[in-house]
């Protein structure tokens, strides 16, 4: 190995480390020496690896004291730093709780390298810098920076690849609560809200349960992978907020998706005069929409005013494809329906015309109204405000309405319900009104 010299008559070998450029001003010379104390080979090589690393290690950070620097180069720099000295690097308070002969072990390491208690390997071993706070975004965006051996032999597409694993779920994670969070306070309930919004999309079909089940998995693997580069043990790694939240999902993705309706007695509770006093009137009335119609929530959160027809002779609304400044898509040709409006349904729209501006485009009902309706046992934990469409169909079989014209209020295929093509008139507004008006819920009187 370059860098070994056997010297004496024992033959014990010197290291040389050649001083890269940027540190010349800090060492002050081309290269340096420093005796193994060992003839054999391979433990000289063994020795010059360790004081290689040490030596870099304690350049960096002696250039670090030179120029400013963030918070997060400065943790970096001093877990480097302790890492060359054979330490895991710990904050200042874990090293105060340490059991007193780890502590003493890490002070007799600095006095035996004669380190100062000013110096920077002593903040390094004694923990003197803050781990830096990082969001959601960033931690997910310093992947490759921090984890280059998974990154770099990738072709471009595989790094694009790898790069969205941790990007696409926090992206979706802040959008759904409406900040970017520091990553290591998330909460158990901000993950649950997450996980919850997930089940939703997947029984409204606009999401498959596997791809949530994977959002959740990389959620998880992204809150291992900052801890372990932090210098954590993994053993040591706290416990993730998302952990265990999948299950529910792979419910889903088994096909039990029809478990997950709304019992009767929780929409009753639901509906009753008071029960959702507390909420923010859009959150409220959307509730109210979803429990009359059936519709999927995104087709009533991002409903645009015009396709809101409150003057017509039969109340309804719109669910059709939008261009312009309420663009939007729906999930397929059999969403594209009118769906009459009745009762609490027909009430909560007039009193919201222009639809619900604080939720359109966003993806924050689902969250909101979850943790309102758990927190106040409105709901049992395991269903969401998704299981309202559920529910809905529920209610149309009780009532003794045909499979077709179930698909036609669900906004269904009915040439899969029939498994043959489609002849005569679609279901018109007038007979939809009627199985609406038959399957109404109306709130107990208190």
């Amino acid at each position: 190995m370059d860098g070994l010299f056997p010297r004496g008559k024992k033959r014990r070998y010197t290291a040389r480390l050649q001083v890269p450029t940027q540190f010349l001003n800090i060492v002050g010379r081309k290269e340096i020496w420093q005796a193994t104390g060992t003839a054999d080979y391979e433990e000289a090589v063994e020795f010059r690896v360790k004081w290689k690393r040490q030596m870099l290690a304690q350049w960096n950070a002696a250039l670090a004291g030179q120029q400013p620097l963030t918070a997060k180069s400065r943790y970096q720099i001093a877990a480097e730093l302790a890492a060359s000295r054979g330490q895991e690097y710990r904050t200042a308070d874990d090293v105060s709780e340490m059991a007193i002969e780890k502590l003493l072990g890490r002070v007799e390491l600095l006095k035996a390298n004669k380190d100062s208690p000013d110096s920077d390997a002593a903040q390094a071993i004694l923990g003197g810098v803050a781990i830096p706070k990082m969001t959601l975004m960033e931690v997910a965006e310093s992947m490759p920076e921090r984890y280059p051996e998974d990154w770099k032999t990738k072709t471009e597409r595989g790094k694009k690849v790898w790069e969205r694993r941790w990007l696409r779920p926090a992206e979706k994670f802040v959008a759904l609560i409406g900040n970017d969070p520091e990553f290591t306070q998330i909460e158990r309930k901000q993950a649950v809200a997450f996980r919850d919004a997930l089940k939703d999309r997947v029984i409204d079909e606009d999401y498959k349960a596997e791809s949530a089940m994977t959002e959740l998995q990389n959620l998880n693997g992204l809150w291992k992978r900052h801890h372990v580069a932090l210098g954590v043990d993994i053993e040591d790694v706290p416990p993730s907020p998302w952990r265990n939240l999948s299950t529910p999902l792979s419910k889903l993705a088994e096909g039990d998706g029809q478990k997950l309706e709304i019992p009767m007695q929780n929409l009753m509770k639901i509906i009753a005069p008071g029960a959702l006093s507390a909420m923010n009137e859009e959150a409220r009335d959307l509730i109210y929409v979803l429990i009359e119609t059936g519709a999927r929530q995104a087709e009533v959160t991002d409903l645009p005013p015009g396709s809101i027809h409150l003057e017509h002779e039969i109340p309804h609304i719109e669910i059709k494809k939008e261009t312009g400044e309420f663009s939007r898509t729906i999930k397929n040709k059999a969403s594209k329906r009118r769906i009459p409006l009745v009762g609490i349904g027909l009430e909560a729209l007039r009193r919201h015309p222009q639809g619900f501006p604080r939720y359109r485009g966003k993806g924050t009902f689902s969250a909101a109204a979850n943790a309102f309706l758990h927190e106040n046992k409105l709901l049992p934990e395991d269903i969401t405000i998704g299981g309202t469409r559920h529910s809905y169909e529920s209610r149309m079989v009780d009532a003794h309405f045909s499979n077709e014209d179930r698909a036609a209020m669900m906004g269904h295929s009915i040439k899969r319900v029939r498994g043959r093509e489609v002849y005569g008139n679609p279901l018109s507004l007038a007979e939809k009104l009627s199985i609406a008006e038959a399957i109404k819920l109306i709130p107990a009187l208190t």
